[in-house]
């Protein structure tokens, strides 16, 4: 079977995997305690796929790259998951007709570390296979910090005021 053939594949199952970031072997140790992000596809034979956005060329043999160096791969993969991965959640698929190269260009040719990265990749697959519309990563994380700067501000007004209140 040709490479092209290969992403013509319809996907049935779907999870999400993360790794500790920069690392790209188990035996390796990484200080940072941000993920990277990747998906892990079923095809109806059986077939696993790693996809991921944001990885150099490693020891894996890649199926299909678009982008630079950085940009999205896939890879085919045994029954198992690279040892460093871990599945985070399954996700239910409602879209039935979607190829691995759908998700492949879904997921994006260009890399940067802002707003096209490993996660935002990973949220744009989620997209394609569950036709549901969801929020940047980068927009979830600044509308908690807003939420909780509210919070904090009500306390801090609570207390010092209440404070004022009795002397």
């Amino acid at each position: 079977m040709t490479a092209h053939d290969e992403l013509q594949k319809i996907v049935v199952e779907f999870v999400v995997v993360e790794r500790p970031l920069n690392t790209k072997r188990p035996d390796q140790a990484s200080g940072h305690k941000v993920p990277h992000e990747g998906c892990v596809v079923t095809t109806a034979d059986g077939q696993k796929y790693l996809i991921e956005k944001g990885v150099a060329p490693d020891h894996m043999e890649e199926l299909h790259r678009i982008g630079g160096e950085k940009g999205s791969r896939i890879v085919k993969i045994s029954w198992n998951l690279p040892p460093n991965f871990r599945v985070v959640r399954p996700v239910k698929i409602k879209n039935t007709d979607v190829t691995l190269m759908q998700l492949l260009e879904a997921s994006g040719k260009d890399y940067n570390w802002l707003c096209s990265n490993c996660w935002n990749s990973t949220e744009s697959i989620q997209r394609v296979l569950t036709e549901k519309a969801q929020l940047p990563w980068q927009f979830k994380a600044g509308l908690d910090a807003g939420i909780m700067g509210v919070i904090a501000m009500v306390l801090f007004v609570l207390i010092f005021r209440g404070g004022a209140m009795t002397n």
